[in-house]
């Protein structure tokens, strides 16, 4: 995602039986870098408003759990 003149931010982590993925990526078209730093993305991550969200989420999930077949 960064490169030696563009950042961007990523932050995962698990939630219940949730992955958790939230992430701000730079405009390569523009040469602009993310418009959020690490140190916020992580502050937004540790708030309730944000926790709220993904607490609903896991809850009441869009998509149907993925089945994973050994072997393929």
């Amino acid at each position: 995602m960064d490169s030696a003149t563009l950042t961007g931010s990523r932050l995962f982590f698990r939630y219940g039986n949730s992955n958790v993925q939230l992430s701000f990526n730079p405009d390569v078209a523009s040469n602009t870098s993310a418009p959020v730093t690490n140190d916020q993305l992580l502050e937004l991550a540790k708030s309730p408003a944000f926790l709220d969200l993904v607490k609903t989420a896991d809850s009441n999930p869009m998509e149907k759990p993925q089945t994973i077949v050994p072997g393929g």
